[in-house]
Parts: C-alpha cells; structure tokens; sequence
C-alpha cells in the first residue's frame, strides 16, 4: 500500500511539472518564431516578452502578428544577425518602415507600441509563400520589435 502511494505521488509530481513546463513553452512566443523563421532569440539575452497583438485567427493561418521583446544582456542580440540601418524593400510592402507601419496599422497597434524607427536596426525575410518578417533592434531602449506578416 505504501509503494503505491509513493508512485502514486512520483506520477503526479511529474504529471505537474510537466504541465508546468508545456504551460510555459505554449505562452513564449519565441518558439512560434523557430518554427516559422529558424530564428531564435538566444536564452541568455534574458529576453521576456512585454507586449503582443495579432490579427484575428483565420483557417489558413494568414495575417499580421506584432510581439515586442526587452532583454538585459546585448551581446547575443547583436551577434544574431548582420543588423542594417539602412532601409531594404520588402517583396510587397516597400521600405521597412512602409511595410511595418503597414502591416501594425492593419492590427490597430496604438502608436505608443510601435517602434521608433530612427532609433532601430533592421533585419528581413521573406518565404516562399509569401510571408515576411522583420525585426527592428532598439538598442537604446534594449527592445525587439518582431513584425510578421503572412499571406
């Protein structure tokens, strides 16, 4: 009867972690962008996310998707990518700040949660079926703007 109580204990312990720990993997968003992108915010910038908003859910998964990272430490930040200040084009949408701008205006993203883009860095992608992302680095307020847009 003992043993029994025991494993049975052990089983739930587990069964709550592991809950636990899907909890937390379900609500980070950084995950999302693996998957899509291969592109990972790297652990020990010590990054959290402080805002998010997206378009409605649609059958095909299309749509614009707005997240915001700050972070304490730079250094992996800076390595992540060959970071522009200049402005690129997008395949759709233009410059980078045409396209953002387009793209949050199309969720209703007040202006006080957008980026200022005289401030940012740059880096883009695009996929073949369409999809776009950019992200915008402000290093002075330690913030990462990532903008997608799928079609």
């Amino acid at each position: 009867m003992k043993k029994k109580t025991i494993v049975s204990v052990i089983f739930a312990l587990i069964l709550l972690v592991s809950g636990m720990m899907y909890w937390k993997y379900s609500n980070d968003y950084t995950h999302v962008i693996k998957e899509n992108w291969n592109i990972s915010i790297p652990s020990d910038s010590h990054y959290s996310e402080v805002y998010s908003k997206d378009s409605e859910s649609s059958f095909n998964g299309d749509g614009v998707r707005y997240h915001v990272f700050t972070y304490k430490n730079e250094e992996p930040i800076e390595k992540m990518f060959s970071w522009k200040k200049d402005q690129g084009k997008t395949i759709y949408d233009g410059h980078y700040i045409d396209a953002t701008n387009k793209w949050l205006d199309e969720i209703n993203v007040l202006a006080i949660s957008r980026p200022t883009h005289t401030d940012c860095v740059y880096w883009y992608k695009s996929h073949e079926d369409h999809s776009e992302i950019i992200i915008l680095w402000n290093k002075k307020e330690k913030r990462l703007y990532v903008v997608e847009s799928f079609m």
